[in-house]
């Protein structure tokens, strides 16, 4: 079974209050504030590129977007099926046949080369790391035993929201601590360079 720690070692607190960091003090707060401007400033780079490509594109089909859904359990669980079928191979990596026709086509390919690879997957199971949005990061995990695990990360000028399902299966919302956000912080800057080196370069 995965846990909802998400980039975080140890429970995940689904009683923290959205805000409250009493023990942080000014330098601390500079460190939180430099770094989720190194996390927006990612997933923005992320989705100026994508917007990019798709332009450059010859009159793609309907550029479907993929759209903020409003926060709900089933988004939630809706969005970890469709990741676990996306790593589950519909884009291979390396190949350059398939047509992009629309952003969730370039999330795939983004996924497929440089998302699966940020983290360690669970043992015998597979994860993926993205941004589908300049707001926001995605971490879904799968186990062998078919257990999955979506956390997102939504970015508020006040910090980093995480979003997880709590243990009795509603979302539960938690504002990173420095630890974690440091983490975050340096994984969606390899997303962004990778991706941005990779397939928009």
């Amino acid at each position: 079974m995965i846990t909802a720690t998400g980039l975080n070692p140890g429970n995940y607190d689904q009683s923290a209050r959205l805000g409250e960091n009493s023990s942080a003090g000014p330098e601390t707060r500079t460190d939180e504030q430099a770094l989720v401007k190194t996390i927006q400033s990612a997933a923005t780079a992320v989705e100026s590129a994508r917007r990019n490509a798709l332009e450059r594109q010859p009159s793609a089909a309907g550029h479907a977007v993929f759209e903020r859904s409003a926060r709900s359990a089933s988004w939630l669980s809706k969005v970890g099926r469709k990741i676990g079928e996306l790593v589950a191979g519909q884009v291979q990596p390396g190949g350059n046949s398939k047509i992009v026709s629309d952003k969730r086509d370039l999330i795939r390919l983004e996924i497929a080369k440089v998302g699966s690879e940020i983290f360690s997957p669970p043992p015998s199971g597979s994860s993926s790391f993205f941004s589908p949005d300049a707001h926001s990061f995605v971490y879904h995990a799968q186990d062998a035993g078919g257990s999955t695990l979506t956390l997102r990360y939504e970015i508020h000028p006040s910090g980093i929201i995480k979003t997880a399902p709590g243990p009795d299966g509603r979302l539960a919302y938690e504002q990173l601590g420095l630890d974690e956000l440091k983490r975050l912080a340096t994984a969606a800057d390899t997303y962004a360079r990778r991706v941005l080196a990779e397939l928009y370069g």
